[in-house]
């Protein structure tokens, strides 16, 4: 009912990881272990703030490692809502770690950051499906304020680093779409690539990757699904290059590291 997502084609494997009484790591751990032997291409974590796990650290590194048939899945993990330092499993090395970005490209207040922060993605009042009836968002519809939609089924009004997680997969669905062959490593590295970084915080030298200029409350900055796709075709080409005997080329991208 007019709503359309970042990557409208893709295909959907909603596989329910909480919810389920009593909580147990288990669920988390076996949902992605699912995600993975379903065949997909990313898997979308809109949760944080559980305790570390062995479990779900081993079922995540080995969706990074051996999903895709070894190009490994890309895992994007919202940072949590705390106002703190990110939390787990966004903290871990091998996935996208997403706060959520004002309409200004600001970081919202509710937002984690710090160590580990990769990138920024629209997080305030996002229009999108919502729970169904009134165990949703949208409880009153025209009759709040201010006003919602009429279908209590959609809300204008979901905010978060959850949603802002959810945009950051729709890019690399995007991305892979496009080019398949790209690793997890060069889908998120593109997605880097091809942030703008948001006025008013300074930005400084990232050892830790090649990508360039970071900074603690935002990351790479804030996400553009069109740069994202410009940088991936760079490493798209850079792959042909290299699957091709006997050819010797270098392909450049002058915006990679700055």
């Amino acid at each position: 009912e007019g709503v359309s997502g970042v990557a409208p084609h893709s295909k959907i494997i909603p596989i329910r990881a909480f919810g389920l009484v009593p909580y147990s790591p288990t669920y988390v751990a076996d949902a992605i272990d699912i995600a993975v032997a379903e065949g997909a291409d990313v898997i979308n974590c809109s949760f944080g703030g559980i305790a570390e796990d062995a479990d779900i650290t081993t079922s995540i590194n080995n969706a990074a490692t051996n999903g895709r048939n070894g190009k490994g899945c890309v895992i994007v993990v919202s940072s949590g809502n705390q106002n703190g330092p990110i939390t787990y499993p966004s903290m871990l090395g091998n996935v996208i770690a997403v706060g959520a970005h004002r309409f200004s490209g600001s970081r919202l207040p509710f937002s984690n950051y710090g160590q580990g922060l990769d990138v920024v993605a629209p997080g305030e009042k996002i229009a999108t499906t919502d729970r169904l009836g009134s165990f949703g968002y949208n409880t009153n519809g025209e009759l709040a304020y201010p006003v919602d939609f009429p279908n209590k089924d959609y809300t204008k009004y979901f905010d978060g680093t959850s949603a802002a997680a959810a945009f950051v997969s729709g890019i690399a669905a995007l991305i892979l779409a496009r080019y398949p062959d790209l690793t997890q490593a060069q889908v998120r590295r593109a997605i880097e690539l091809g942030c703008v970084r948001p006025s008013g915080y300074t930005y400084q030298n990232d050892n830790r990757t090649p990508v360039g200029l970071w900074n603690n409350q935002v990351g790479y900055g804030r996400v553009d699904a069109y740069a994202a796709l410009q940088k991936a075709d760079v490493f798209h080409q850079e792959n042909v290059a290299n699957s091709i005997p006997g050819i010797d080329f270098e392909i450049t991208n002058e915006s990679s590291y700055t």
